[in-house]
């Protein structure tokens, strides 16, 4: 698999070669510490797939924190011409491709956006490789559904590329706490390594922090193996993240931060047992106009929906006296979400099957919390050029706006193991102001502008 990726560059590099680092992973995204690599390097001219001015080979050996080092221009030459021949005046932009072929290590590519640095001086960034001969212009590099790779001359925008943060996480629960943007994800790899959540942090969409292990099953006493599907939220200046735990009881913890760390609040299950058939799991908690709390949930095909004590210590009875209301729209398995808009309730959910293309965001509107819902149509589904797998999302609205994005996780095309999932965010629009339905949403590697909360 090739990349084109970040590159280190000094002035005289026109002549002396430059310097390349990149951390190497292996397929379910863990770093390679201390591994021999192998990697070849190609510089084109004028555009990504362009003539090929220059090729070389190049080993090394990952350092303690997998880091590979590697100075361009000065290995193993593949190329007739040499790197001083590189006429770097002949065009406005050249191309570094690199290729690893070390079994299954790689570069994350955290966007396929790649943002140009002036040649002429030196620049250390993370994202990019559009080289120029000095002019100082800045292109964005997007890559089209077809593979080609285009170049757009701009100013200073940057975007969040897809996935939004290197590694396999699935699930993912979006919120806005004050000025910041948070992402709790469930770890998507085997059931024993699914002990714990992490979560991440932005100002912009762009750039993310990781807060590693937010919420341990080792602090859940009547957990046992794996965590899934979290859903946050803040409530009298506490924040709480509910969970599916063991696949078959939901809980909540609750931390003073929103970075954690989150401790079990009852000490035991919210919900454990299976009500109108429907699984106790993939919970979605939400604060309705009228101040109660609300929770949806389910899988096996079914979702119900509860009413919640006000400290989520347990759930009360609606009006009626239900303490379970079964609320499933038509062609649901999965991953519910619901936000309220214009007086009426958006239930959106995950369709098909989670390892192939039937996966996919459905939607449907109804004017009560419990229902009936009105299915509507397709949010989002996965293709043959980018992902499949593509679902359990969650929605956010930028504060005072009708601005929304959607996060969802989906598999790389590339990818074969049902684990390989990735978190990505799109915009959402709906047809217009005064109607609730939403346009399809394309899936993209460009991801979104960088959007900084006022």
């Amino acid at each position: 698999m090739f990349f084109f990726i970040s590159l280190s560059l000094s002035a005289d590099a026109q002549t002396t070669g430059f310097g390349y680092q990149a951390v190497i992973r292996n397929n379910t995204g863990e770093i390679l510490p201390n591994r021999e690599i192998k990697a070849t390097f190609k510089i084109h001219k004028e555009k990504a797939r362009g003539e090929v001015v220059y090729s070389e080979e190049a080993g090394g050996r990952t350092n303690e924190n997998g880091l590979f080092t590697v100075e361009i221009g000065k290995n193993t030459q593949i190329s007739e011409n040499d790197f001083s021949s590189i006429d770097w005046g002949a065009s406005d932009a050249y191309f570094l491709e690199v290729r690893v072929d070390e079994g299954s290590a790689y570069i994350p590519s955290s966007t396929q956006q790649l943002l140009s640095v002036p040649m002429a001086q030196y620049a250390d960034v993370t994202e990019a490789v559009c080289l120029t001969s000095g002019e100082g212009k800045k292109w964005l590099i997007s890559v089209s559904d077809n593979g080609e790779i285009g170049t757009e001359p701009v100013d200073d925008i940057r975007k969040s590329g897809n996935p939004i943060f290197p590694g396999w996480y699935a699930d993912p629960h979006a919120v806005i706490y004050g000025d910041t943007y948070w992402v709790y994800s469930t770890i998507s790899d085997f059931q024993e390594k699914q002990g714990v959540f992490d979560c991440f942090s932005s100002h912009d969409l762009v750039n993310w922090t990781k807060h590693s292990s937010v919420l341990n099953i080792k602090d859940v006493a009547w957990g046992n193996v794996f965590i899934w599907a979290p859903s946050a939220i803040e409530n009298n200046g506490k924040y709480y993240l509910f969970f599916s735990a063991d696949d078959k009881r939901i809980g909540v913890s609750v931390a003073d931060r929103p970075e954690g760390p989150y401790k079990d609040l009852i000490g035991k299950p919210l919900i454990s047992e299976t009500i109108n058939g429907t699984h106790p799991i993939d919970q979605f908690v939400m604060k309705d106009d009228d101040g109660n709390f609300y929770m949806y949930y389910g899988g096996w095909g079914h979702c119900n929906v509860v009413k919640l004590k006000d400290d989520f210590t347990g759930i009360i009875p609606f009006p009626d006296g239900e303490l379970y209301k079964e609320v499933t729209p038509d062609g649901y398995t999965e991953g519910v979400f619901v936000i309220k808009r214009n007086g009426e309730y958006i239930i959106m959910w995950s369709a098909g099957n989670w390892m192939d293309e039937s996966y996919s965001v459905s939607y449907a509107t109804g004017k009560s919390i419990t229902g009936p819902f009105e299915k509507k149509g397709v949010i989002l589904h996965g293709d043959k050029v980018i992902a499949n797998g593509t679902g359990h999302h969650a929605v956010i609205n930028i504060p005072g706006t009708d601005d929304w994005y959607i996060f969802y996780h989906r598999r790389p095309i590339t990818e074969t193991l049902g684990n390989s999932r990735e978190t990505c965010i799109e915009v959402m629009k709906f047809i217009s102001p005064n109607t609730n339905l939403i346009r399809p949403v394309k899936m993209t590697r460009e991801g979104v502008e960088r959007r900084i909360l006022k």
